[in-house]
C-alpha cells in the first residue's frame, strides 16, 4: 500500500486504517510505504490491526519517508494463533514527531513475534513503544531497534 501526501495548500489529516487477516495455514507479505512529498505540515493518523490464524505467516515492512514538518502516529495492534510468525520490520527516514504503538496479543503458544526498527538521525522526536501480552507459554517476542 503506497500512502502519500503532497498537498501544498492546505493543512492534511490523514487517517488509514489496514485491517489484515490472514486465515490457517496461510503466508502474506506487505509493505507499506508512508511518504510525504513537498508539502505543508501534515499530520497522518494510522491504525492497522493484523489477525493471524494458526500456522500463518505474515511479513509486514514499513516504511516512513516523510517530510520534515509531518506528524506520523501509528498504533500497530497484532493477534496471533497457535503456531503462527509475525515479523514487523519498521524503518523510519523523516518525521517532525513519529510515534510507534506496537502492541501485540500471542493467544497460544509457540508464536514468535519478531520485531525489528530502524529510525534515521533525521527524525525530530521519535516516540516508540512496543508491548506482547502472552497469554500462553511458549510464545516468544525478539525485539531488535538500531537509531
Amino acid at each position: 500500500a503506497l500512502f502519500i501526501n503532497a498537498s501544498q495548500e492546505q493543512l492534511v489529516l490523514s487517517s488509514p486504517r489496514n485491517l489484515i487477516v490472514v486465515g490457517k495455514n496461510s503466508e502474506a507479505k506487505i509493505i507499506k510505504n508512508y511518504w510525504g512529498y513537498n508539502s505543508k505540515e501534515y499530520f497522518c493518523n494510522i491504525v492497522t490491526e493484523v489477525y493471524i490464524d494458526e500456522y500463518g505467516i505474515v511479513d509486514i515492512y514499513k516504511v516512513q519517508n516523510e517530510t520534515d514538518n509531518s506528524f506520523h502516529i501509528e498504533k500497530f495492534q497484532a493477534h496471533q494463533r497457535k503456531n503462527s510468525i509475525l515479523n514487523h520490520f519498521n524503518l523510519t527516514f523523516g518525521g517532525d514527531i513519529v510515534r510507534n504503538d506496537i502492541n501485540s496479543i500471542l493467544d497460544d503458544e509457540y508464536s514468535p513475534f519478531k520485531q525489528s526498527s530502524l529510525e534515521t538521525i533525521d527524525c525530530g522526536i521519535n516516540l516508540s513503544f512496543s508491548y506482547s501480552y502472552h497469554k500462553q507459554n511458549y510464545s516468544r517476542q525478539y525485539p531488535s531497534r538500531k537509531s
